[in-house]
């Protein structure tokens, strides 16, 4: 047997009288888990990069605008990742998502 083969299965298997560690509920709230806030912190940043750029473009003469619309769709996502519970159907979280992007048109009229 290939020497990968027998250490993989060796880490599968974990130590003799070593516990395993308890997996994680996906559902967790992501509050309890420092690791998932980072993750969540690292995308949410990425993806206020891409709405920045994607305002600059859409206003490149009214840096206010720009901003404004970044802000809004940012806000728009957070309100939706808060609201929408890990336990609930992923299409109910895009639900959420254009619910909030139709409410900031009415309000911005845009």
């Amino acid at each position: 047997m290939p020497r990968g083969r027998a250490s993989r299965g060796r880490a599968g298997r974990g130590l003799p009288g070593v516990p395993r560690p308890a997996h994680r509920d996906p559902r967790r709230p992501l509050a309890e888990d420092p690791e998932l806030v980072a993750h969540a912190r690292t995308a949410y940043e990425h993806i206020a990069v891409a709405l920045d750029g994607r305002g600059r473009r859409q206003w490149p003469g009214d840096p206010f605008a720009a901003v404004l619309t970044a802000q809004a769709a940012a806000t728009v996502l957070v309100s939706a990742s808060t609201t929408w519970q890990p336990d609930h159907d992923p299409t109910a979280f895009l639900d959420l998502v254009e619910r909030r992007f139709v409410l900031v048109r009415l309000t911005l009229g845009r």
